[in-house]
């Protein structure tokens, strides 16, 4: 009896996490797309004016418009809950073309995003001053926009001393054959896609760059009388 009872328990756990990773899901992963990938459509092989796709990708450069926002994407692969995967390839960049205003404060450069939309002819433009580029046009019906990842640096630190060494990193993981004593497990978190800090000012400067001011001369210091040093009173 015990052992159906957890074979139930079990069952319903799996079928709570299915369910809240399809809740999870984004709407626009629901909808009837074509397989063209942006690679296909760059190499133009086939007519592909129509085509409903649906791509991701990070953004580069936002441009609000009379009527709409134009947003330049650097294309990457998607994983199954349609979020651009963060990978080393790229089948290259595109337009996506959205109605209306989107505040370029929020849809910055770096943030994630998928779009499903109509491939919409192509776009012609420079990357930088000279490299001109032409870009797959996408007109926009449904987008998500990814909150920030958020990242975590994880450390394992021995017991304190004479047991271990603190601050000491174990490379071997639970199996040490240098093991010094219990550790603890350390996780950083840290927002991803976020500019670091700025350069450090140069030698003579504030970090607005300005001079740095002289410091105020000091008054100088006044030596007491020795004899009335003794609660401020002279001795006879």
């Amino acid at each position: 009896m015990e052992c159906m009872s957890l074979r139930r328990m079990g069952f319903c756990l799996a079928l709570a996490a299915s369910v809240a990773g399809c809740a999870s899901t984004p709407a626009l992963m629901n909808e009837p797309v074509s397989p063209l990938s942006l690679a296909e459509v760059r190499s133009d092989r086939t007519p592909t004016q129509g085509q409903k796709v649906r791509w991701g990708g990070v953004i580069a450069a936002v441009e609000n418009r009379n009527s709409e926002t134009w947003l330049e994407l650097v294309e990457q692969p998607l994983d199954r809950r349609g979020r651009p995967q963060m990978v080393d390839r790229s089948g290259g960049r595109f337009m996506a073309k959205v109605p209306g205003f989107l505040e370029p404060s929020i849809y910055t450069k770096g943030r994630e995003l998928t779009v499903v939309g109509a491939v919409d002819g192509r776009y012609r433009s420079t990357i930088g001053k000279e490299y001109h580029y032409e870009y797959p046009v996408v007109a926009v019906s449904a987008y998500q926009l990814w909150e920030p990842r958020i990242e975590r640096d994880t450390y394992y630190i021995d017991g304190a001393y004479p047991w271990g060494w603190p601050g000491y990193h174990r490379p071997y993981g639970w199996y040490d054959p240098f093991w010094h004593g219990p550790s603890y497990r350390v996780d950083v978190r840290r927002r991803g896609n976020q500019p670091g800090p700025g350069p450090a000012p140069a030698a003579g400067q504030t970090p607005l760059g300005q001079p740095t001011p002289a410091p105020a001369p000091r008054e100088p210091v006044r030596e007491r009388d020795p004899e009335s040093r003794r609660d401020g009173v002279k001795e006879p």
